[in-house]
């Protein structure tokens, strides 16, 4: 007996090493960690109709969502997108209804900052980690940032625009924003081509064939390539 409990153990200990190497090796099985025992078994059992849980799910996540039950919410969509990492309207709809259908039923600015901030995490440090090639991703975040907080549609954009800027601040060299370097900038082309360096550039950007004013060459991959050595070696371009 003695013999069968050691020889038990034995297997059990070299199982739970190979399941946990597999765990860090898949990233399929470590996303199904998050997952609670019930789903993860659903999910194994199911295979390839992950999707049916999944549409469940959001049926799930509307109703809690019309109870007012928002932090079994946020569990649910974590849940939801673990189901599907790799479809990034997962990413975006949750996202836009932590930021905006969830936020607005508060009346605090705190409260709803809280769910605005959640909805820009979720994209920036989990959607686009999981799909780097998304553009819809990246988009939805500037949206977010742009209509969300640069705006005036919410009536808490001022504590939204104070609440980022104060996370901001230890970025910033001397914790703020250098704003009088910024309005130094000469705000004319005659005003700017008065600079020795930058007229300099400019006459050698129009040598290599391009107008240095073209708002394209402001993307890296729309430069031509004597431009783009150009802009990389030249210390006014970088002023």
């Amino acid at each position: 007996m003695l013999l069968l409990l050691a020889a038990h153990a034995s297997q059990r200990a070299a199982s739970h090493r190979y399941r946990a190497g597999y765990d860090r090796l898949s990233g399929e099985v470590a996303r199904r960690t998050i997952l609670p025992p019930s789903i993860r078994f659903v999910t194994v059992a199911l295979g390839g109709f992950r999707g049916i849980v999944a549409d469940a799910l959001w049926i799930r996540a509307s109703i809690l969502q019309q109870k007012g039950r928002y932090f079994e919410l946020v569990q649910l969509a974590d849940w939801i997108t673990a189901l599907e990492p790799d479809f990034p309207e997962v990413w975006i709809f949750h996202a836009w209804n932590l930021a905006y259908n969830v936020s607005v039923l508060f009346d605090s600015p705190q409260d709803r900052w809280r769910w605005v901030r959640h909805g820009i995490t979720l994209l920036r440090d989990r959607g686009i980690i999981l799909n780097p090639r998304s553009p819809s991703l990246f988009r939805e975040l500037g949206w977010i940032f742009l209509h969300k907080i640069g705006s005036d549609y919410d009536s808490a954009h001022w504590y939204y625009k104070r609440s980022w800027a104060r996370e901001m601040e230890p970025l910033f060299p001397q914790g703020r924003l250098d704003c009088d370097r910024l309005l130094s900038v000469p705000s004319d082309r005659h005003r700017l081509l008065a600079d020795p360096q930058v007229a300099s550039l400019v006459g050698r950007i129009r040598a290599a064939g391009a107008d240095p004013f073209d708002a394209a060459l402001l993307k890296p991959r729309s430069r031509p390539p004597a431009v783009d050595r150009l802009l990389q070696n030249d210390p006014a371009s970088a002023t």
